[in-house]
């Protein structure tokens, strides 16, 4: 049966039993070491990390805002 976008992410995020950080991929590219990423989403005692990539035209992917609205 499909549940639909992210439901294994959290199933799993919701096991009692899962150790250690829950890391979800999505992408065509992987482009950043992950052990310097999960060091430094460990180091900040982040609730989420982000990796996000730059690229020319977003109008495929969609955008993520990174500054705070003005005002």
């Amino acid at each position: 049966m499909p549940l639909g976008t992210g439901a294994a992410s959290a199933r799993r995020a919701g096991c009692a039993a899962a150790r250690g950080p829950l890391v979800v991929l999505n992408g065509d590219l992987l482009s950043v070491t992950t052990r310097r990423q999960l060091d430094l989403h460990e180091k900040s005692e982040a609730a989420v990390t982000l990796h996000l990539v730059e690229v020319d035209d977003p109008a495929r992917f969609g955008c993520v805002p990174t500054t705070p609205p003005a005002g």
